[in-house]
């Protein structure tokens, strides 16, 4: 497991002339592959790589898959990098581990709309359908609290410190913070939700509950 800060990044062509953009942690490190892509740019006429300070700077998660492979992922903060990591190298020595890119493909608002779908038909607990009372309260909680902030977040970049950071900022309806009971609610409807994507085994774990299992 690797964690590293990133301050720098290096804008250059590829040899079709698209625009691409690597990342780095020391100065030196970037000023040495632009340097190395000056050179390569020079010999096929493509525009000179540019080297840039990162505002805000990101951070990279790294982890071994079951494979042996390095794996890495980019994060705004230490402490969501460093879930994520701890995360997937538990999951691997516990053989639950199951590839992000599986979850990048899904979006909080697709998954919404599988397990929405599941209350509907054989309810939370797969035995009856929820209630028409049940359901309104679902839909209310996620078209007003959850939709607006999650609805594009692909399943993959949601961790435990962005769910506690939501939850504690939630605005409510009138664009107040919201109530305690009401914040309290729609994150547990979340976390619900991803208890789902780990059924349908798009995560491995979820990431709204800590490791004592609460959210």
């Amino acid at each position: 497991m690797g964690i590293r800060k990133l301050d720098w990044a290096v804008s250059y062509s590829s040899a079709s002339g698209k625009r691409l953009r690597n990342e780095y942690d020391t100065e030196s490190r970037a000023r040495a592959f632009a340097t190395r892509q000056t050179v390569r740019a020079s010999e096929l006429g493509l525009e000179r790589p540019s080297v840039s300070r990162l505002k805000p700077r990101r951070w990279e998660a790294g982890y071994q898959d079951p494979e042996g492979k390095w794996k890495t992922r980019r994060f705004e903060s230490k402490a969501e990098a460093t879930e994520f990591a701890m995360g997937q190298t538990k999951s691997v020595r516990a053989g639950t581990y199951i590839d992000p890119k599986s979850a990048a493909g899904m979006t909080v608002a697709a998954l919404y709309e599988l397990w929405i779908d599941r209350i509907k038909s054989v309810g939370a607990s797969g035995r009856r359908a929820a209630t028409p009372k049940t359901i309104q309260g679902y839909e209310w909680l996620y078209a007003r609290l959850i939709k607006p902030y999650w609805q594009d977040y692909p399943l993959s970049t949601v961790t435990y410190a962005g769910v506690a950071r939501w939850t504690q900022n939630m605005k409510g309806v009138a664009g107040s913070t919201a109530s305690s009971d009401t914040r309290a609610r729609a994150s547990k409807q979340l976390s619900r939700m991803l208890d789902h994507a780990v059924g349908l085994k798009v995560l491995g774990v979820n990431p709204a509950k800590d490791s004592a299992g609460g959210t």
